[in-house]
């Protein structure tokens, strides 16, 4: 976006004016109700503070920890006068800083800040990683949890006990011109009940002219509560498959830290979520929690996740009911094969989580595949992928390993097109600590001072010295298998990697020079091949 576009908002005003002027253009817009750990804020991103969360001597803390990041500017969204003190603590360190009067209208904020095609989609990210942020700070409570689905959905929004009684509600955007008719929705849900299919279906409810969802939040066994949430938006209606993944960080979220009725005790099925989503951070605790499910701490275990797609795009927006079926299918197929394990159903994906022994992968490997390829034959209209973490030895681990298997299912497969369709973390490592720095000027450096000056000398001379390198890379710098793998004379090759070494100025006999390159090829299949805001 212009910056001059932003500054023309009526409800923006100037509070530190930026020493030169603002170029948006590659500027990322990130989203901060709470203090805390910003972990999804990045070095030159623009921030938006929305703080109807916290008190206003916490609005401090939270500019502290985002100049230690090095923020690019700040807007916060308050119709509240700014403190003194915050002021001067951006003055200090000449964070330019903006304020946005009118909360209610952030979505015209946002679209402006944003190049987000999707924004209900940017904003369901921004809503998953602030509630990660306030889950272990101070102002972590079932309100301000309630609260942040309003705030970033822009609805009323409701959160009911299991009996049906108010516990919170965020309604400042309020449709309707009486209070919900609590006893008329309890009557329904209470019907609902007696009927349930445990879908990720919500339940509609009606008052007046407006229409609310109502969400079951739900353990393996029972119905803990109820998240009902407003219909109609300008933003669309609200799509019930993201919701499920939303929902997911709400209820172990709530079930780890509530102290009110609406949750009891701790499903098995919840406790592992927990372990998984590394909400448990103290050991003590975790092995406390393990010892109360008779699962053992200190045993070497992997994760693996099978992933459910369309291969049509425009089957996205068809019903819940029919991926709930495929991944309850794809979850049965896997028990049979892999009995000792545990399994754990996700949105659109399987994810098992089994004990790392001394049987041979030769005799596990065929497993997998009759797993996808039951599930292509039987469902050919979507995609199936399998992605493996590494095993770590201890329960306080096991959250390394989902998110190792997250990362292989969702990037491996955009990186490689093998047709069997099973990633493994192990191939994987050196991309994802590539994808965590894909911004670092000194990565960025390496990519430029060899492979793209490679890549622009093909273009230039119609070359294929680019392919020659991958083609060395692959077979481990053996000039022989190179060359026959190619189908060129040894003598070719050479003439080939003697142009690559003028053009990237360093010898190819040295092996910092084959480890730049190495990891020059890998960035380059990131950059080319996946997008920076892929979350996984």
């Amino acid at each position: 976006m212009d910056y001059s576009n932003f500054l023309e908002l009526k409800n923006v005003n100037s509070l530190i004016q930026p020493q030169e002027k603002l170029d948006f253009d590659e500027v990322s817009c990130s989203i901060v109700t709470a203090p805390g750990n910003h972990h999804w804020v990045g070095k030159d991103d623009f921030v938006i503070i929305i703080p109807d969360l916290i008190k206003e001597e916490d609005v401090n803390n939270i500019f502290k920890s985002l100049i230690d990041k090095d923020i690019k500017g700040c807007c916060i969204v308050s119709s509240l006068k700014m403190s003194e003190i915050d002021i001067n603590l951006c003055r200090t360190f000449n964070l330019p800083l903006f304020s946005f009067d009118v909360p209610r209208k952030i979505g015209k904020l946002l679209s402006i800040l944003t190049d987000e095609k999707n924004i209900v989609e940017y904003l369901h990210n921004q809503l998953k990683n602030n509630i990660l942020c306030i889950m272990n700070g101070p102002c972590f409570n079932e309100n301000n949890l309630t609260k942040l689905i309003g705030i970033f959905l822009n609805r009323e929004t409701y959160l009911l006990s299991s009996d049906f009684t108010m516990l919170c509600q965020e309604n400042e955007h309020l449709l309707s011109k009486e209070e919900i008719p609590l006893m008329k929705w309890s009557e329904e849900l209470s019907a609902w009940n007696s009927t349930a299919s445990y879908s990720l279906e919500p339940v509609s409810l009606h008052h007046e002219d407006n229409t609310y969802l109502c969400f079951p939040l739900k353990s393996e066994t029972t119905i803990l509560g109820y998240l009902c949430i407003q219909e109609g938006h300008k933003w669309g209606d609200l799509n019930t498959v993201s919701m499920s993944e939303l929902l997911s960080y709400f209820i172990i979220c709530l079930v780890h830290y509530s102290k009110t009725k609406v949750f009891r005790r701790k499903s098995f099925e919840e406790f592992l979520q927990s372990v998984l989503y590394g909400f448990i951070d103290e050991v003590a605790d975790l092995k406390k929690e393990a010892s109360n499910y008779n699962f053992e701490y200190y045993l070497e275990r992997y994760v693996w996740i099978i992933r459910v797609e369309p291969i049509d795009g425009m089957k996205k927006d068809e019903s819940p009911n029919i991926m709930n079926q495929i991944v309850q299918h794809a979850s049965n197929i896997s028990e049979k094969l892999f009995y000792k394990n545990i399994f754990l159903k996700e949105g659109n994906q399987v994810i098992s989580i089994q004990i790392k022994d001394d049987t041979p992968d030769d005799v596990e490997w065929p497993k997998y595949l009759k797993i996808l390829e039951t599930l292509e034959m039987q469902y050919p209209e979507y995609r199936f992928c399998i992605g493996f973490s590494r095993a770590y030895p201890s329960l306080n681990r096991l959250k390394n390993a989902y998110d190792d298997a997250v990362f292989s299912v969702t990037i491996g497969r955009q990186i490689f097109t093998n047709k069997k369709n099973i990633f493994n973390y192990n191939d994987l490592l050196i991309f994802h600590l590539l994808y965590n720095q894909l911004d670092n000027p000194i990565v960025v450096r390496i990519y430029s001072n060899t492979v793209k000056l490679v890549a622009a000398y093909d273009s230039q001379k119609n070359d294929v010295l680019l392919k020659t390198l991958k083609a060395l890379i692959k077979n481990n710098f053996n000039y022989k298998v190179t060359a026959d793998s190619l189908f060129i004379h040894r003598n070719t090759l050479y003439q080939r990697l003697s142009k690559i070494e003028s053009i990237i100025g360093m010898p190819l006999v040295k092996s910092e020079t084959r480890l730049m390159l190495q990891l020059g090829v890998k960035y380059s299949y990131l950059i080319n091949n996946i997008d920076k805001r892929d979350s996984y």
